[in-house]
């Protein structure tokens, strides 16, 4: 009966007879990233081209969440993500 038993422990050692190892609850969490940064050279004209893009995407569509979504799409081409665009009505109230 002892012979069964020590048999079962090995079985559960790795090879080197240590415990195994969770790498992931000994590691610290990694450094955060920093963001990346877009520098806009011209707000000036940046804002003519969101007011120009605006237009022609109320022109262009029905909903105020497409207008949104290309105005935001488009933004983000141009100067990278991540942009963020609200269209509607009534916020004041």
């Amino acid at each position: 009966m002892a012979n069964k038993k020590n048999k079962r422990k090995s079985k559960n050692k790795n090879v080197t007879g240590a415990p195994p190892e969770n790498p992931i609850s000994n590691s610290p969490p990694p450094p955060p990233v920093p963001p990346e940064e877009t520098i806009i050279p011209n707000i000036a004209e940046v804002e003519k081209e969101a007011f120009d893009l605006a237009t022609a995407a109320f022109e262009k569509h029905r909903f105020d969440r497409d207008v949104a979504e290309e105005m935001k799409n488009e933004f983000d081409n141009r100067y990278g993500p991540s942009w963020h665009c609200i269209v509607g009505r009534d916020f004041g109230n």
